[in-house]
């Protein structure tokens, strides 16, 4: 376990440097032959292991151990969470008009069983095959990354982290297809903000439960829901969203209404939302010696009402 802020911050330093530069090399490769759609999209896959792969080798090199990776599974109750908070984020705050994607599985169903349909299977075999690649990130990401952001004393440790992340998507992004808009760098600067939001919600899931498997699977159930759903039926009408999937919130009254669909009542909700109202709280008693971590007590002064009122107000 790291206490020393110094080492910690010579930590953060050093796995951002060998995860992003490695990681940019990779997709450079995959840029110049076509990008997410071309003939090494296969690298994909190392991509998304290599903050998994920098954690592991700087774990070694600085003898830091393994044990605030959080391997325990947590609370039946943070992995319920963590599956249905995307479905349930996806289905308020998404819209448009209904298009049933040209999937060979799909041409014989109705567009509204289609969805159903493939709701039903992202929502289970997409989100367990989607984990094996969530995990190499989250590894990284909620496992090395921010703990040692807390460790470091850097302030807002959950947004930086997330900013690091989606700084982490750009190149893609900007030339490699992985755009939503014709204009990259307009994807690019929404992402930021979008993949920070995301980020302190598995951010603080993660901190709550104690275990990185809540963030894994909350990772891969807002692909599935959110890209691969959501995203994919909507295309042919209004869909504000980033490239993360992420719907993005503009003033209703600029938001052209879709033909056959509607804004969504997500759109009312993220922009006409009230704040939630704090209210102190007392620190919270301990169960067991193994919960005295800062990063518990921490995330259990936050309510997930705030977390969830902070994520649609991004």
């Amino acid at each position: 376990m790291v206490e020393d802020p110094a080492q910690a911050r010579r930590q953060v330093i050093a796995f951002v440097a060998l995860t992003l530069g490695p990681s940019f090399a990779l997709e450079r490769l995959m840029i110049a032959r076509g990008g997410i759609t071309g003939s090494l999209r296969l690298l994909v896959l190392p991509v998304m292991w290599m903050p998994a792969l920098t954690s592991f080798g700087l774990r070694l090199a600085f003898r830091s151990g393994f044990r605030d990776v959080g391997w325990a599974a947590g609370s039946l109750r943070y992995l319920v969470i963590a599956w249905i908070l995307p479905l349930a984020l996806a289905w308020t705050l998404g819209g448009g008009a209904l298009e049933k994607p040209d999937e060979a599985w799909l041409r014989t169903m109705t567009p509204t069983r289609a969805f159903f349909a493939a709701l039903g299977a992202n929502g289970t075999l997409g989100v367990l095959v989607g984990s094996l690649f969530a995990a190499g990130e989250e590894l990284g990401w909620r496992g090395y990354l921010l703990e040692r952001l807390f460790r470091a004393g850097i302030r807002r440790p959950l947004l930086w982290s997330g900013v690091i992340w989606s700084i982490w998507h750009w190149p893609l992004i900007l030339w490699g297809g992985y755009s939503t808009s014709a204009h990259p760098w307009v994807s690019a600067l929404q992402f930021l903000w979008s993949a920070s939001a995301v980020a302190v919600i598995i951010g603080w899931l993660r901190l709550t439960s104690g275990s990185i498997w809540t963030a894994v699977l909350m990772h891969a159930a807002h692909n599935a829901f959110f890209q691969d759903v959501f995203m994919a039926f909507t295309r042919g009408g209004h869909s504000s969203r980033t490239s993360s999937g992420t719907p993005v919130c503009f003033p209703r009254s600029c938001i052209p209404r879709s033909p056959g669909g509607s804004g969504g009542p997500g759109g009312w909700l993220a922009c006409h939302g009230r704040p939630v109202q704090r209210r102190p709280r007392a620190p919270l008693p301990l169960d067991r010696p193994s919960q005295l971590d800062f990063r518990i007590q921490w995330a259990r002064r936050s309510s997930s009402a705030r977390i969830a009122a902070g994520w649609a107000a991004w």
